[in-house]
């Protein structure tokens, strides 16, 4: 009950600030930005300098991010194989040790900020270093997340993924521009840029299904999550945060096999139409979506694979045994 009533009150939140208008002119403006320079500070201000609030500022910083930082594909599968950088640090003693670490993270950090900018593409960290550096130059306050995740069949990914809090008119919120920014096919091996707005400003319950901070302050809930029940969540696909999936049930990936399997959804943003398929077959189809969307249906197998579709974008699978 705690989650349901700290979920309520996000979302009231949340609806308070878009009710301050939509961001259509923002995001034609942050697209529209054409600069190459280097200078974060600069940039941040440049960008957020046509907006009084904070919200806007916020969001012109990441739509500007996710729309011209692409994601380094090369440097992810060489980061997956080990080959992160590492120094030898010489010091007389602990507190030497201490303050030569920090410089060198300082320094890091500085140059690695820079260097995304001048390539214009990095990986999770250089996306969370470079939105929470462009916040803090215009005196906006944010940070950045450190955690696992879970990609898009439920695999958990432990300890791979860097992402960020802003603190609008005093109340602390998530977002994600790397996964805003596109996909990822491993299977494939490529990036695909596809903006994906579920990733901005969204609500805890939602992005704690595939994001586990290290932290548990930041998955910003008063009733936390553990990490058997993050690792238990069903899978989830783009489809799910385009269309800002408030609540859904089965909360678990695998359920009881044959009999009535029992599937809701509530939509934030209405898909125009929802196909259920097993193992890849269409079994369902529903051309007209209420924001609450509910189904029951028999199984005739133990064994079943159920992906929910909405429109081309998947949302959510379950497996059944």
């Amino acid at each position: 009950m705690k989650r349901q009533v700290f979920t309520i009150v996000w979302l009231l939140n949340c609806f308070i600030l878009a009710a301050q208008g939509d961001f259509s002119k923002v995001d034609e403006f942050a697209r529209s930005y054409k600069s190459k320079t280097t200078d974060v500070e600069k940039l941040a201000n440049e960008l957020t300098s046509p907006f009084d609030s904070e919200l806007y500022k916020v969001r012109s910083i990441f739509v500007w991010i996710t729309n011209n930082i692409q994601y380094d594909y090369k440097e992810y599968r060489r980061i997956l194989k080990g080959g992160s950088k590492s120094y030898k640090i010489v010091a007389g003693s602990e507190k030497e040790l201490a303050e030569k670490k920090k410089r060198l993270e300082e320094d890091r950090y500085k140059e690695s900020i820079k260097n995304t900018l001048s390539k214009r593409k990095g990986v999770c960290q250089d996306y969370a270093e470079l939105f929470n550096e462009m916040c803090k130059s215009v005196g906006i306050k944010s940070g950045m997340i450190d955690g696992s995740t879970r990609d898009i069949s439920g695999q958990y990914l432990p300890d791979n993924h860097a992402w960020n809090w802003v603190e609008i008119r005093g109340k602390t919120y998530l977002l994600d521009a790397t996964w805003a920014s596109g996909y990822l096919d491993d299977a494939k091996g490529k990036y695909t840029r596809e903006f994906n707005d579920g990733f901005f400003l969204t609500p805890p319950a939602m992005l704690v299904v595939n994001h586990y901070p290290n932290n548990s302050k930041w998955q910003l809930l008063s009733d936390k999550v553990s990490l058997e029940e993050f690792k238990n969540f069903p899978a989830v696909g783009q489809g799910f945060f385009k269309y800002k999936v408030k609540a859904f049930s089965p909360k678990t990936s695998t359920t009881s096999g044959k009999g009535k399997f029992a599937l809701s959804l509530k939509f934030g943003v209405k898909p125009g139409v929802v196909r259920i398929s097993n193992k890849g077959q269409v079994i369902k189809e529903f051309k007209k979506v209420d924001d609450d969307f509910s189904v029951s249906f028999d199984l005739k197998k133990s064994k079943n694979d159920i992906d929910v579709w909405g429109d081309d974008e998947l949302i959510v699978s379950y497996k059944t045994k």
